[in-house]
């Protein structure tokens, strides 16, 4: 696949792609409150099951960590991919403009807690 068809590609799924981050942008996953990322390595998982990687879920005195792979023999690169779903509180709630847990699209950016 060259790189224009990457780029088409990523261009023809952007909604869906902005639908399914926003999915998971909802979810309330705070580390330092040891919630939610339960509930986010499941979305995770359903996701990434649903596009064809492998993937395991590490635990760990905290919170697990979600790995995922895809596998190819003959490429000559690697693509690593990283989602930091731990977040920290949302506080001070009072400074959002929007609820920290509702993304919403300003200026081209999604804003959101997560």
């Amino acid at each position: 696949m060259s790189l224009n068809e990457v780029f088409e590609s990523i261009d023809q799924k952007k909604d869906e792609s902005i639908d399914i981050l926003s999915e998971l942008l909802k979810i309330p996953s705070i580390a330092a409150k040891g919630t939610g990322t339960k509930e986010a390595i499941d979305f995770l998982s359903r996701i990434f099951r649903e596009i064809g990687f492998n993937y395991f879920v590490a635990e760990t005195p905290g919170n697990p960590v979600f790995c995922s792979e895809l596998m190819n023999p003959e490429a000559k690169k690697t693509l690593i991919f990283y989602d930091h779903y731990d977040v920290q509180p949302e506080d001070p709630i009072e400074l959002w403009e929007s609820p920290p847990f509702e993304p919403t699209i300003k200026e081209g950016k999604i804003i959101a807690r997560g």
